[in-house]
């Protein structure tokens, strides 16, 4: 169970989850823990229960504007990142021709919720 931190006022945050993609073939790719690899020093770009996903998250801000800014900052450098991996991300939902299943993320939390 994760523990709930509440604010001391008002506050934003802001997560987006995106799909790993081949650039040529558009196809997902399993490239989180090379990108995760990459992103070592940066706590807001994280893996997801999947491998062909990451997620970035903002950290806690005290409005939109600032939420914004800081979200936007992380996503530049998970593309950044990406193309140095040979990869380019998309927001979506379900892959639109993907057959098969994705690998599960081997993290301690997403391998028990596996089991």
């Amino acid at each position: 169970m994760l523990d709930f931190k509440s604010s001391a006022g008002m506050s934003i945050g802001v997560e987006l989850e995106l799909q790993l993609l081949d650039p040529v073939t558009f196809d997902l790719v399993d490239g989180i823990l090379p990108l995760k690899n990459l992103c070592r020093e940066n706590p807001h770009i994280i893996p997801e229960y999947e491998q062909t996903t990451v997620e970035i998250r903002s950290r806690i801000c005290g409005n939109i504007r600032e939420m914004e800014q800081d979200i936007h900052s992380h996503a530049v450098t998970t593309r950044r990142k990406c193309h140095d991996l040979g990869l380019v991300i998309s927001g979506g939902g379900t892959h639109p021709f993907c057959s098969r299943f994705a690998k599960v993320t081997p993290t301690p939390r997403f391998l028990a919720l596996e089991r």
